[in-house]
């Protein structure tokens, strides 16, 4: 597996395992923060929940039989004042999309903080906009979305922050699932931080017709 976390889309080889007593270990070696271990149980569609008590995460998201997935550690989140998504991260069943317009068209799930608050879309001409599920309402159109999965990254200087990402996609049974993952962080900065704000770390997952 492969994961990203803050600052500036930090990425590295994640390992995982199934254990003797059927729980599911994540090794997670961060080169910001240190070595971390995830372990939970994965249900009947191979999803990893139930994160044990003594992991430092205190929320998880798993999709697709945890090919794609989120973990989350207590802090300000940018939709949850108690969590915030500290990674992201892709199975290497997964293949790396570097074409953009892959995209256009399709409406995501998006996830930040372990959660889902709301839906993307990336338009026919390649604008990017995100709904809020709780209040209906749409951000305005980003027609520079393709730069964030550049490596200068999508400046936002109304924010000071800085995006960047990376796509994927997976194809099982003649059906192909897409994903995009961001990773803000503060313009000029190199700590690892979360905040909700200029550094926070989101996935989406393209929704079927």
């Amino acid at each position: 597996m492969t994961a990203y976390t803050t600052p500036n889309l930090t990425g590295f080889v994640m390992g995982s395992s199934k254990n003797l007593d059927d729980s599911f270990s994540l090794a997670i070696p961060d080169p910001n923060r240190g070595n971390l271990t995830a372990k939970g149980t994965v249900d009947a569609d191979g999803n990893l929940i139930a994160l044990a008590s003594d992991n430092p995460f205190n929320g998880v998201r798993s999709v697709l039989g945890n090919r794609i997935g989120q973990l989350c550690t207590a802090n300000a989140g940018g939709f949850n004042p108690k969590m915030a998504s500290q990674y992201v991260y892709v199975s290497s069943e997964l293949q790396e999309v570097a074409d953009p317009s892959e995209l256009y068209g399709r409406v995501f799930t998006e996830y930040e903080d372990c959660a889902s608050y709301g839906t993307s879309e990336v338009r026919a001409d390649g604008a990017f906009i995100f709904t809020e599920t709780a209040s209906g309402k749409s951000d305005e159109p980003d027609t520079n979305f393709a730069q964030a999965l550049t490596s200068n990254g999508l400046v936002d200087a109304k924010n000071g922050s800085v995006i960047r990402g990376k796509v994927y996609k997976y194809t099982a049974a003649g059906v192909t699932t897409y994903a995009y993952l961001l990773v803000s962080t503060k313009q000029g900065s190199t700590t690892p931080a979360l905040n909700g704000e200029t550094d926070y770390v989101t996935i989406g997952v393209s929704l079927q017709p």
